[in-house]
């Protein structure tokens, strides 16, 4: 399992954020973890909307999507938690880009973690 940590000082600061991950090696499916803690000013506030783009590359380079858009449910923003298998899309390197993070509060940092599993 590989795993990369993006701090975010803000929700503007967020709609900018990649965690990028290399898988060592291509693989054809695997599975994204995705958690997030809120910290500081914002620590008592809600992440109320967060939108995750997965993409991916052979190179490192150039990034292209893998899957739509996940817009996380609200039970999934209550549980700090996400998970979604990605399959038949051969990759190397993973990148989560946030689109969308949309907190009650625009003050503290807000820690979002990736974590892939290759499945070969």
């Amino acid at each position: 399992m590989v795993k990369d940590v993006v701090t975010l000082s803000s929700a503007a600061a967020a709609a900018t954020a990649k965690a990028g991950l290399d898988l060592k090696e291509p693989a054809r499916s695997f599975g994204i973890e995705i958690g997030w803690a809120v910290t500081g000013a914002l620590a008592d506030k809600a992440i109320t909307a967060l939108v995750v783009a997965i993409e991916g590359s052979l190179t490192g380079t150039t990034y292209q999507a893998l899957d739509t858009a996940l817009t996380l449910s609200a039970p999934e923003l209550t549980a700090l938690y996400a998970l979604r298998f990605i399959v038949d899309k051969p990759t190397q390197f993973i990148r989560a880009n946030v689109t969308t993070c949309t907190i009650t509060g625009n003050t503290g940092t807000v820690t979002l973690t990736i974590k892939a599993l290759p499945m070969r």
